[in-house]
C-alpha cells in the first residue's frame, strides 16, 4: 500500500525521482561545462561567465519583479473578463520586445555587408505588437458579447 503523506507531515527531501535526476543530470551539466571552457579559452571564458552570471542577476532582480508586479497590477486593475487575453497580449509583446530588441538596435551592422539587417524591424515589432494587441481585443469583445447574450 503506497503511503499518502497529508498536509501537515513533512515531504521527504529527496525521493528517487531527484537521486535519478541527479544521477542523469550532473553528467550532462560537466559535458556542457567542459564544452563550454574548451570553446572559450581564457579571456573569453570570463566574458562567458560574466554574460550567464549577469543575466541571471539581471534576471531575478529586474525581470521577475517586473513581471510579477506587472501580473499582480493586471488582475487589480483588468476587470476580469479581459485579465486572460491582456495577459497573453503582455507576454507576447515582451517576448517579441526581448527577441527583437538586438535587430531594432541595429546591432552587427558592419559596412561590409550591407544586406544585413535590411529590413524595418521597428515597424515589423510595432505591426505584431499591434496583432497581439488586436487579438485580446477581440476576443475580450466576444466574450463580452456573449455573456450579455446568456
Amino acid at each position: 500500500m503506497k503511503h499518502v503523506v497529508s498536509s501537515d507531515e513533512a515531504r521527504p527531501a529527496s525521493g528517487t525521482g531527484f537521486w535519478i535526476g541527479l544521477a542523469l543530470g550532473l553528467p550532462l551539466v560537466a559535458y556542457g561545462l567542459w564544452g563550454l571552457v574548451d570553446a572559450f579559452p581564457g579571456d573569453r571564458l570570463r566574458n562567458a561567465a560574466v554574460y550567464f552570471v549577469g543575466g541571471a542577476v539581471v534576471h531575478d532582480l529586474l525581470v521577475a519583479p517586473a513581471v510579477c508586479l506587472l501580473g499582480w497590477v493586471l488582475v487589480r486593475f483588468v476587470p476580469r473578463v479581459a485579465v486572460g487575453p491582456v495577459q497573453a497580449a503582455a507576454v507576447a509583446s515582451g517576448i517579441v520586445a526581448l527577441v527583437a530588441w538586438p535587430l531594432v538596435r541595429g546591432y552587427g551592422i558592419t559596412a561590409g555587408e550591407p544586406s544585413f539587417l535590411s529590413r524595418n524591424y521597428t515597424a515589423s515589432v510595432l505591426i505584431v505588437w499591434g496583432v497581439a494587441w488586436s487579438t485580446a481585443a477581440i476576443v475580450i469583445l466576444v466574450r463580452v458579447v456573449t455573456a450579455r447574450r446568456r
